[in-house]
């Protein structure tokens, strides 16, 4: 789903200071493909101006996008049979996936559940955003509503196995 103000051109998701994400999947993405997500311009700062240009003088670079949850091991399962990849059991009861051309992402034990609609989600384009999510489904995935038309293309907001919101987009 895209926040107020988000845009996305050509494949591009960016906020409406132009930050700049690409977020690529290629094709095949239930069956193998891959995606990837990657900062395309600008350095990440602390006293930064709004258009992405920040005062860090390093590189900086995602490393993995981390999620709390209450059962890490199945849903870094879930997240490995829907993007491609192995789910990984670690120490102290953290879990991840590596999908191919993707961050890391990671899963991290919490003694609570989710209570409240996520910050921050992922937005997967795909081609047949009813065929991935029907997939998405039998994997134990819930959909969310209808799927939404809009200037900006279409989405339908799902849910993962632990009621996190990702969405599937296309156009």
């Amino acid at each position: 789903m895209r926040e107020e103000g988000a845009t996305r051109e050509s494949g591009r998701v960016g906020d409406a200071c132009s930050l700049g994400w690409e977020l690529s999947v290629h094709s095949g993405l239930m069956e193998g493909g891959w995606g990837r997500l990657r900062w395309t311009r600008g350095v990440l700062g602390g006293s930064g101006d709004r258009w992405g240009r920040g005062a860090h003088d390093g590189d900086m670079r995602l490393d993995q996008i981390v999620v709390d949850c209450l059962e890490p091991a199945p849903l870094a399962r879930f997240w490995a049979a829907l993007l491609g990849g192995v789910p990984v059991d670690r120490a102290l009861g953290w879990s991840h996936v590596e999908p191919p051309g993707w961050p890391r992402i990671s899963f991290q034990p919490v003694p609570e559940g989710k209570s409240v609609k996520n910050r921050l989600h992922l937005d997967i384009a795909v081609d047949d955003i009813p065929g991935a999510a029907g997939v998405a489904v039998r994997l134990g995935a819930a959909i969310v509503g209808e799927v939404v038309t809009d200037e900006q293309g279409s989405f339908q907001v799902m849910f993962d196995p632990a009621g996190n919101e990702f969405c599937f987009v296309s156009g």
